[in-house]
């Protein structure tokens, strides 16, 4: 049988130092590649000209393709797929290179468990310490056993270096987003994953180049808001297919009320694990957030809508079964007067794939949240509550 077609794309944007190296480990695969399309975004050195065009008339599968003007690695890897025209495309970065049996690891892989996209282990190294350290399942080699790629795609790239996809699926999800930059591989990733099988090749066959202080802390900031708005996406994506667009959520109005006529019993409620789950008959429910009880409130009440109070530690499994269930309802939670922010923001930040929208007990929460939210993400910050006389028996009296 034999292999599939692999094109291998590398996007150059200078990095003249380590460019033939890179392109020389692709063109010597023991499992050739039918092409190596190096796109050249502009690059100011005047070396990689030189070195692109050397390398061009040497090896044959070499072809390049110069833009004049620079259009960021989103629009680089673009304008590179496009150009392809094998079943399969392998990303390599310019001042990376491949180990010479990389590709005929994906190949040999392919030909036991057909998958849309492959993905190997690999090696960071940092050339100027004279350190390697091997970097298994994207540096998160615990979480291999533990659930799928797709799911583990939600809180970390596993799906990383070396990676190979069939280049139809990067077509059918619209390529590298623009605005991605930075964070483009696991956008794509997380977008196939949802419709084609991953497949992990435990073997480490490329070489990472790193170095201290590689990002800003500008740079760190920047990235950490696309990371989460990449997720709030495969989020709203994964997890909201059951609910219709445009849908109003009743239970933030109802709390709003709760607070104002019986504030001694909300500010019990919040600082305890608890739901807040309307139901059929669009009457509220208050339940323990337990697994168990979970789930005889789903079977007995069929609910609508739920608000998670207490935020300190989530829990996913719960939150799993909910999304689980036959017709998921929507998917709260509420953040206090954030007193601990750091456990909250932490908390949110590992379950907020499985939530649907949010809400603050305060303009601070709401500013320290800021970089954790999806623009598309409903958040309500409910005025602050009256001072009341009402006690925790007075929450009858409010009429929800």
């Amino acid at each position: 049988m034999a292999g599939p077609q692999i094109d291998i794309i590398i996007p150059v944007y200078n990095h003249a130092d380590h460019l033939e190296r890179c392109i020389r480990s692709a063109a010597a695969q023991t499992f050739a590649a039918q092409r190596i399309i190096c796109v050249d975004d502009a690059s100011p050195d005047p070396r990689v000209k030189e070195i692109l065009s050397k390398l061009a008339a040497q090896l044959p599968t070499v072809e390049v393709i110069t833009l004049e003007k620079n259009g960021g690695i989103c629009h680089a890897q673009n304008v590179a797929v496009a150009a392809a025209t094998a079943e399969y495309i392998a990303f390599l970065d310019c001042d990376d290179w491949l180990v010479p049996d990389a590709l005929m690891s994906v190949a040999d892989a392919l030909k036991q468990t057909p998958a849309g996209y492959v993905f190997t282990d690999r090696i960071d190294i940092n050339e100027e310490a004279g350190e390697e350290r091997a970097r298994p399942y994207g540096g998160q080699p615990q979480l291999r056993e533990t659930r799928t790629h797709a799911e583990n795609l939600l809180d970390h790239m596993v799906a990383s270096h070396l990676k190979v996809i069939r280049k139809e699926l990067i077509d059918r999800v619209g390529g590298f987003a623009e605005g991605t930059d930075g964070v483009q591989d696991w956008d794509v990733a997380l977008k196939v994953s949802e419709i084609a099988p991953l497949l992990h090749v435990p073997k480490a066959v490329y070489y990472h180049r790193v170095h201290s202080g590689q990002n800003s802390s500008y740079d760190n900031v920047v990235n950490m808001r696309k990371t989460n708005e990449v997720r709030r996406a495969a989020q709203l994506r994964r997890f909201n297919a059951s609910l219709h667009a445009g849908r109003d959520f009743r239970l933030p109005a109802m709390i709003e009320k709760l607070r104002q006529g019986a504030s001694d019993f909300f500010s019990t409620l919040s600082s305890t694990h608890v739901i807040l789950a309307l139901d059929s008959k669009g009457k509220i429910q208050f339940v323990p957030q337990h697994r168990d009880c979970v789930r005889q409130l789903i079977n007995a009440h069929a609910p609508s809508e739920l608000l998670l109070f207490g935020t300190d530690n989530l829990y996913l499994p719960m939150l799993q079964d909910i999304w689980a269930s036959q017709s998921r309802p929507a998917i709260g939670v509420y953040l206090g007067e954030f007193e601990g922010i750091p456990r909250g923001i932490h908390s949110l930040r590992w379950s907020n794939s499985y939530l649907d929208y949010v809400v603050c007990g305060s303009s601070e929460g709401h500013i320290s949240l800021l970089g954790y939210t999806h623009r598309a993400l409903k958040i309500y910050v409910p005025s602050p509550p009256r001072i009341a006389e009402e006690t925790a028996n007075d929450a009858r009296a409010v009429g929800i």
